[in-house]
């Protein structure tokens, strides 16, 4: 059963948004990260994120976001000590994001610990808050084609 069948289902059960958003974000967020989610969205709906971000100007909401990923799992797996791993998995986002405008691309280069501020933590939920904007539109769209 792939992710669009399971939508219908459970709408047709009667099962509320939320508890389809919970199911989304535990299954495959959980299990993919973000660029798996891109990828779930699209084999389900046929939705192409990346375009859909150009198209509104969200690109620098969904490197925030991105950002946000990499630094909570470095912060959970590496208590915050930057590796090469984490400079490699954020290069070409940081700039756009809440920590690039802090911290610039030459720093994070010599960068020993991240840190979380509220700013940053505003930041996310902010872009997030969009990108549920941008996402609620496009699958409204697409359940208005099906």
């Amino acid at each position: 059963m792939n992710l669009r069948e399971i939508a219908i289902a459970l709408s047709e059960a009667g099962e509320s948004l939320s508890y389809l958003r919970g199911i989304v974000i535990d299954r495959i967020l959980g299990r993919y990260g973000l660029a798996g989610f891109e990828w779930k969205l699209k084999e389900a709906t046929k939705i192409d994120l990346q375009r859909s971000l150009h198209a509104k100007g969200l690109i620098s909401s969904w490197a925030q976001i991105n950002t946000a990923f990499a630094v909570r799992n470095l912060v959970e797996h590496r208590d915050g000590k930057v590796d090469k791993l984490f400079r490699n998995a954020v290069k070409d986002i940081w700039p756009q994001s809440n920590w690039g405008k802090r911290v610039d691309s030459e720093t994070l280069v010599t960068l020993e610990k991240i840190t979380v501020e509220e700013e940053d933590v505003n930041a996310t939920f902010t872009a997030m808050l969009k990108i549920i904007e941008l996402l609620t539109e496009e699958t409204l769209a697409w359940d208005a084609q099906t």
